[in-house]
């Protein structure tokens, strides 16, 4: 019996797709933009007016695409932002995501880099002094 799905098996899929509990796109947690405003407020954020351009360079998706999730219009699959993040502005790709409303740790790994960064240079600045040297 070829395209015909078992009473059981029906069942089963019918109960799996009923417990699935999604989020409406009008209910967002926090403060994340509604769907598809996000990713258009982030590349626009990363990249400027030069944003459809840019994501097209990195995914190598059409033109056409990549305007329609710049603009809004439609919102990018999640590998899309994978690429993203992986690309070299990954870090800040990474850095708009996290903006909107974010979690402690998030906070505290973004005070230990700038932490990390002035001591870099307050090394650097140290290192670049000259001591007189000890008379004996």
């Amino acid at each position: 019996m070829t395209g015909v799905v078992p009473r059981a098996r029906a069942a089963s899929i019918s109960s799996a797709a009923n417990s699935r509990q999604e989020i409406p796109a009008s209910k967002n947690v926090g403060n994340i933009p509604p769907n598809r405003d996000w990713f258009m407020l982030l590349a626009h954020g990363v990249w400027g007016v030069a944003a459809p351009v840019a994501v097209e360079e990195h995914t190598g998706r059409s033109d056409r695409t990549c305007r329609d999730w710049t603009s809004g219009r439609t919102e990018p699959p999640a590998h899309v932002v994978a690429i993203l993040l992986r690309s070299r502005e990954g870090y800040l790709v990474l850095r708009h995501i996290m903006a909107i409303d974010p979690p402690t740790w998030w906070i505290v790994l973004q005070a230990e880099i700038e932490l990390a960064r002035l001591a870099k240079m307050f090394i650097a600045k140290a290192d670049a002094l000259t001591w007189p040297a000890s008379s004996k």
